[in-house]
């Protein structure tokens, strides 16, 4: 689902005072902070994302963390998954797009432990996940439009990028939490990209960049990235791409939306970091749909991976063979008199070839059920 970001000034929007009034109740039962409502200075806009949310892990490990989460990592309780400001401005205007602009944003919260170093065994990879620092500059980039063609878009700085199916894109995310192909995917890049549409069904974009906050032995590696959207018809988009340097990372989806409120997505990844080899598909169903009060929506995520070499949950072996089952069904209400409010309730069960998950202390086993309550608020 897409939010748009609407510049007005804060005495003009008229739910602002409800605004206020739900992020301090939030702020009872989530760490959560009340920013300014959205505003132009000249072109420059500043967007705020706040997400909350409330994790139960089934098995209640007591001690550890929630295996196989790059995000809601944490025992059962309360978290800030992502507070984030934007501060940008676009290259041009809509009538004149050509010229030169700039993003700057600064996130906190457990999911930028995420973007950090690839938490897999820690024999192998770098640290302890816990250890990421929660806080992270995301994108820091300038933004030049050129009158080449259809137009040549050029970021030169850092940026995540739109890696397979699940972007880190909260707003856009069907799910509360990521899926387990997500950790097959490099982090943030700092170089040059160039974007360009050679017809317009057809968007690519080209990266020179050195990888950051990536696993071992890829990071800081140079690599180049190529990632090409294609869509074949009004109800059906291809997507893929790969990263090439000191790993490789591939990827292709596709998206049929047949009708206007159901979609059906299938997604294939696959990744070499070094010794590790790690490679699986996901199924989304979604629909959404408009009913008196507000958008109602639901998504099953069915996901399989394979770690051949043992490297990719902490608790696993290296040497032996590793498959990862994962459904996820979750539920999300966006009401019509805060638009840019979604509350999510997902269920997820993931289960696995060998004893992997924490339980009961520092027992295993090899199922995993969790439950999560999320509040997005983008403003």
């Amino acid at each position: 689902m897409d939010f748009a970001f609407r510049g007005k000034h804060i005495i003009d929007h008229p739910y602002f005072m409800g605004r206020i009034i739900f992020l301090a109740g939030m702020l009872a039962l989530f760490p959560l902070g009340g920013f300014a409502k959205p505003r132009h200075s000249s072109k420059i806009q500043y967007l705020v994302t706040l997400i909350g949310s409330y994790t139960d892990n089934l098995a209640n490990p007591k001690i550890g963390y929630n295996g196989n989460y790059g995000d809601n990592w944490q025992l059962n309780g309360l978290t800030v998954n992502n507070a984030d400001l934007t501060i940008r401005m676009a290259p041009g205007t809509k009538n004149h797009p050509y010229g030169t602009g700039f993003h700057l944003s600064l996130d906190t919260g457990q999911n930028i432990m995420f973007y950090k170093a690839y938490y897999g065994n820690t024999s192998f990879f770098t640290k302890p996940f816990q250890q990421r620092n929660p806080y992270d500059i995301r994108q820091a980039y300038v933004n030049i439009n050129l009158p080449v063609g259809s137009g040549l878009d050029i970021h030169i700085g850092k940026e995540k990028e739109l890696l397979g199916f699940e972007n880190f894109n909260p707003m856009r995310n069907w799910n509360n939490t990521y899926s387990l192909l997500d950790y097959a995917e490099p982090d943030t890049f700092t170089g040059i990209f160039f974007s360009y549409n050679p017809t317009p069904s057809l968007n690519t974009t080209l990266g020179i960049a050195n990888t950051q906050n990536a696993v071992v032995p890829i990071n800081t590696a140079p690599t180049v990235e190529l990632n090409t959207s294609y869509q074949a018809a009004k109800t059906l988009t291809f997507s893929s791409g790969f990263i090439e340097g000191a790993d490789f990372y591939g990827y292709l989806d596709g998206e049929y939306s047949p009708f206007p409120n159901w979609s059906f997505v299938l997604d294939g990844e696959l990744a070499d970091y070094g010794s590790s080899h790690f490679s699986g598909y996901a199924f989304y169903l979604h629909h959404q749909n408009e009913f008196h009060g507000g958008l109602f929506g639901e998504t099953l995520r069915e996901t399989f991976a394979f770690d051949p070499q043992g490297f990719f949950e902490e608790t696993s072996l290296p040497g032996s063979s590793y498959h990862y089952a994962d459904t996820t069904l979750t539920l999300s209400y966006q009401p019509d008199a805060a638009k840019q409010i979604q509350f999510r309730f997902e269920f997820e069960r993931q289960a696995a070839n060998h004893k992997v998950y924490p339980f009961d202390g520092t027992n295993l086993q090899p199922i995993q059920n969790t439950i999560n309550f999320m509040v997005v608020d983008s403003f």
